[in-house]
């Protein structure tokens, strides 16, 4: 049994909701990805300061075999580095997995959508 007109725009009103809903959070994702490379940006560069002062540390304030920071600065060298690590093979990869699902989820409802027009047009009022 065919659908009515106020049952197709009823459907059509409501795929459009629930795609409007899915570019919302896909925006929120978007955000989120953005920040997440502005962070993972940041790291990189703290951690290249962190090399840079290691170094000098080494250089110049070595007694004994042992730096004045006590280690300190390589244990946070490595605690970013685990950060980093954390962003590029977790975080940003489950982020653009999440807007590409949304992608679909958008594309499919504007599928749907136009079918539901095109089903508009043919319907007896």
């Amino acid at each position: 049994m065919a659908l009515t007109r106020v049952e197709i725009k009823e459907k059509i009103n409501s795929l459009t909701r629930q795609k409007n809903n899915y570019a919302s959070e896909r925006t929120k994702y978007k955000n989120s990805l953005s920040y997440a490379n502005k962070l993972l940006s940041s790291l990189k560069s703290s951690n290249n300061y962190l090399i840079s002062s290691n170094d000098y540390l080494k250089r110049y304030f070595t007694i004994n075999g042992k730096t004045a920071d006590g280690g300190e600065i390589n244990n946070t060298k490595e605690d970013i580095n685990k950060i980093i690590k954390n962003l590029n093979n977790t975080i940003i990869p489950e982020i653009n997995n999440n807007i590409n699902n949304l992608n679909s989820k958008i594309n499919n409802a504007d599928r749907e959508i136009n079918n539901l027009r095109r089903q508009l047009e043919t319907a007896e009022m």
